[in-house]
């Protein structure tokens, strides 16, 4: 299942400015924040005279950018011989490139070269027609099923993505076996220069595949048609500029790449040039929240306005007559009454005091440093924080991050599990009943079911959040299924 972390979901205008404004600033067509990720998920750099024989599985290859043709028979032999061992490969370029040499299953996918860009303002970043969003293609709730991949989940939800003057791939002519088509530039792509919208079939921007032991392809393949959206001027936009999911894309992408049991080690290659150090931005922990302020009582000035307004109640309260109206009352049956009502607000007053003390006293006890990362770099020899990545995560996941592709997703998944069953769904949409429910999780598995049946009935969005937690659930639903620990009881079951 695919790790969430609270580290990179979105960036916001904080940390952009953070490195628009800091007194070294990034370059924006290099990969340092990228690297930064790399190095936050505890992957070192590695050169390519480092990689020893058999170590394969263990390895992740990034190439961005070109491949000069002094590095391609290399770099080729490096790719092929990690996917057939069963490690990852990244390939991001824009560039003219054929991929059958770097892979070990003859799958003939190629970047085109061509650049594109987008005459419909409305499917681009920031209204620059050279900056298209791409679109995640629908998932396919049949393959899905027969085979849970985590590689179609790469792009699901994330409707942000910019590319910077991308190009494309051609669509693998020998079919695409276990290769995913997995994102589309968006409707009004043209070739810079011409005026032809190009049709789907020739807007792919991404494919990927994850391969099995024993197969040609073993292991984890992802192919961009764009280098530039992991730039730093993609995944740090400066400030003023809107707001994208490349940071979340790349941190999934990094995590789906590293796997279980987890990769270490990585060679990024960047035209042609290996990177030897992914610690140019160290992303950092940001530190915990302060604990709530309390005024210091023992301040003369806090002390001087709490004797006031002390002061100022008891004459308000001696002016009224308060103390014997309280205590006895307009008559003898009015007294207890008002008695009982002082000692209750009393009482109440003292234990919302107390409460909001043991509240801050309980925060201040439990609550560690969190995984939000600020980005920071080093000057004259200091790290240098650049500003918050993750402070208003929720916020900004909840804000214009929500999709009815989900639950139009899950009704199609249940629709053909209850078809493969034979089951009946009642009147008002009312789920079958469950039936050969095995492995001793049973009352957990229903539970489960039931929720994802419930959002699949939504009739509206389902935010980035709420995703999130969907779908490893779903992942759990769909392997137990495979396994044969669960199905939907036929007519005649139940």
């Amino acid at each position: 299942m695919i790790r969430s972390t609270t580290a990179f979901i979105a960036v916001l205008a904080l940390a952009a400015g953070g490195f628009a404004q800091s007194s070294n600033p990034l370059p924006a067509a290099s990969f340092d924040v990228f690297a930064g990720i790399l190095n936050y998920h505890r992957i070192a750099p590695m050169s390519l005279d480092e990689v020893t024989p058999s170590e394969g599985e263990r390895l992740l290859l990034v190439i961005l950018g070109r491949m000069p043709p002094t590095e391609r028979v290399r770099l080729s032999a490096l790719s092929r011989r990690i996917l057939t061992e069963g490690g990852s490969v990244l390939i991001a370029s824009d560039e003219p490139l054929s991929l059958t040499s770097l892979l070990p299953d003859g799958t003939t996918l190629a970047v085109t070269g061509e650049k594109m860009e987008c005459i419909n303002v409305d499917s681009t970043w920031n209204d620059i027609t050279r900056c298209p969003l791409i679109e995640p293609r629908p998932l396919n709730p049949t393959r899905l099923q027969l085979a849970p991949d985590e590689t179609a989940l790469l792009f699901t939800v994330l409707n942000r993505i910019a590319t910077n003057l991308p190009s494309r791939l051609t669509v693998p002519a020998n079919g695409t076996g276990d290769w995913q088509l997995l994102a589309d530039l968006p409707a009004g792509t043209v070739v810079v220069g011409q005026n032809k919208p190009l049709g789907r079939v020739n807007r792919l921007f991404a494919a990927g595949a994850s391969g099995k032991p024993g197969r040609a392809l073993a292991g984890k393949i992802l192919v961009l048609a764009d280098s530039g959206l992991l730039t730093n001027q993609m995944l740090a936009p400066a400030a003023g500029l809107p707001d994208n999911d490349n940071l979340a894309l790349a941190d999934r992408i990094v995590l789906w790449m590293q796997g279980s049991p987890v990769r270490t080690r990585a060679v990024v290659v960047v035209d042609g040039v290996p990177l030897t150090q992914f610690d140019g931005v160290p992303l950092t922990a940001m530190p915990p929240i302060p604990p709530m302020p309390l005024p210091d009582f023992l301040d003369p000035a806090v002390q001087a306005k709490m004797t006031q307004a002390v002061n100022e109640a008891i004459g308000k309260f001696e002016r009224n007559d308060g103390f014997n109206r309280l205590m006895l009352g307009s008559d003898d049956a009015a007294r207890p009454r008002r008695l009982n009502r002082f000692l209750l607000g009393l009482a109440v007053a003292l234990g919302i005091f107390v409460l909001i003390l043991g509240l801050n006293r309980l925060r201040n006890r439990v609550h560690q440093p969190q995984t939000d990362l600020a980005p920071a770099e080093k000057v004259d020899g200091k790290v240098v924080k650049l500003g918050r990545i993750d402070a208003r995560r929720e916020a900004l996941l909840n804000s214009g991050r929500a999709t009815d592709s989900v639950p139009l997703f899950l009704r199609e998944w249940f629709q053909a599990a209850v078809m493969a069953d034979g089951a009946m769904v009642g009147d008002s949409g009312t789920m079958p009943e469950i039936a050969v429910l095995a492995g001793g999780r049973v009352k957990p598995l229903a539970n489960q079911i039931r929720i994802l049946w419930e959002t699949a009935q939504t009739h509206g969005s389902v935010s980035y959040g709420r995703w999130k937690e969907l779908q490893p659930m779903l992942m759990d639903v769909i392997g137990r299924r495979r396994a044969g620990e669960w199905r939907f009881a036929a007519g005649d079951d139940s």
